[in-house]
């Protein structure tokens, strides 16, 4: 037995390159674990009559996050609760295998906000979901973020101090079915809180509307994203000259739904909404909104009344949206939109790109229909 050791230690001292090493042995005195100072471990497994069975090789990918494979041993992203401050953390971390799961426990004290988390750097395909302090349970699931291949995964979850949800919240990244995993490469987590009074809009995009209250993917050229666009969330103040008190920008996803955050001195006062995208016309709520209670929520996608004006488009099937065309975001859809279209098109131009009015990352004809359409259509406001 000495001499099977003497044998092995001789052949790992001369792959390691006489660097610095750790041994770790299990309760039967077997190596399996050789740990070098620049992290790269080597891995030792046995058959039932203790002869070696494998050696592997793991480069460089020492999990500091471990173990953190399960709800009571998750690991804890703030060490201290969330409360009316921002807070910012960024981790990296691995999945070293098909059934490993990274649980993370991020603590609140009931205050309300947005929490945004972001996995990206991806190695391979992996999810997240978010779930209150009750564990996995389909009461206690709050969100989560299924994109395919290596694509970002990213959830944004607007916490109402008098929501049913639970805190602390439990974060879990894990493969995406079971085999896709890179034991030496990391993905990178990084949370933000921002505390303050949560608004959650619905809103349709003319241009980008598919139908069955669903649009595109406009950031995402495969059209399988969730996050259809970046929009922006205007307070302004209901007397003249109905300048802008607050300003959030967010997402929107494919089913019209947007979360913002503002502060929570917004509480108890009136605005007009102004919901703005990059090429629809700046569209404002038919009256001013109170802000009350835990959250605001409004609707742009309901009835034609909801905008200041009638100023929605009707999508032909019970919903209604903004309507696409102002390119140059003048605040009305004419011939300097065409111009600038025009001008992409005779350069062959392709992307995400401020004229392309249906999403597709092409300017073509359907973009012209559009503007066509819409010609001579302008902001409504007070």
């Amino acid at each position: 037995m000495y001499r099977y050791y003497i044998i092995l230690l001789l052949a790992i001292s001369s792959t390691l390159n006489a660097q610095n090493v750790s041994f770790v042995y299990d309760n039967k005195n077997r190596l399996i674990e050789a740990l070098l100072s620049d992290s790269t471990i080597y891995r030792y497994s046995y058959d039932a009559n203790g002869n070696l069975k494998d050696k592997i090789l793991v480069k460089g990918c020492k999990d500091l996050q471990e173990p953190n494979d399960s709800i009571p041993i998750a690991l804890n992203l703030f060490s201290s609760e969330l409360g009316n401050s921002g807070r910012d953390t960024s981790i990296k971390s691995y999945i070293n295998s098909s059934y490993e799961q990274d649980w993370y426990r991020i603590n609140n004290s009931r205050q309300s906000g947005r929490l945004s988390i972001s996995l990206s750097k991806l190695p391979s395909n992996y999810n997240i979901e978010l779930y209150d302090s009750s564990g996995i349970c389909q009461q206690c699931y709050i969100a989560g973020s299924y994109e395919a291949n290596q694509i970002n995964e990213n959830i944004i979850f607007n916490y109402n101090s008098s929501s049913t949800y639970n805190p602390p919240f439990y974060l879990k990244v894990y493969p995406s079915d079971g085999t896709q995993f890179s034991k030496c490469e990391p993905y990178e987590l990084n949370i933000h809180w921002k505390p303050g009074y949560p608004v959650s809009i619905d809103a349709f995009i003319e241009g980008f509307y598919s139908g069955n209250n669903l649009m595109k993917s406009a950031l995402d050229t495969s059209q399988s994203g969730i996050i259809c666009d970046s929009v922006r969330l205007e307070l302004r103040n209901t007397l003249s000259p109905f300048s802008i008190s607050h300003v959030d920008t967010s997402t929107i996803n494919i089913f019209g739904g947007c979360k913002f955050i503002f502060p929570l001195s917004t509480v108890g006062h009136s605005f007009y909404l102004v919901f703005r995208h990059r090429n629809t016309i700046e569209t404002w709520s038919s009256t001013p909104i109170t802000f009350d209670g835990e959250a605001a929520y409004y609707s742009f996608t309901d009835a034609l009344n909801k905008s200041y004006g009638d100023n929605l488009i009707d999508l032909g099937d019970g919903n209604f949206g903004l309507i696409s065309g102002d390119v140059n975001q003048d605040g009305t859809i004419n011939e300097f939109d065409i111009t600038e279209l025009e001008s992409l098109l005779q350069l062959f131009s392709v992307g995400y790109l401020q004229p392309d009015l249906t999403g597709d990352w092409i300017i073509e004809a359907a973009d012209f229909s559009l503007i066509e359409n819409n010609l001579g259509k302008f902001i409504h406001r007070p």
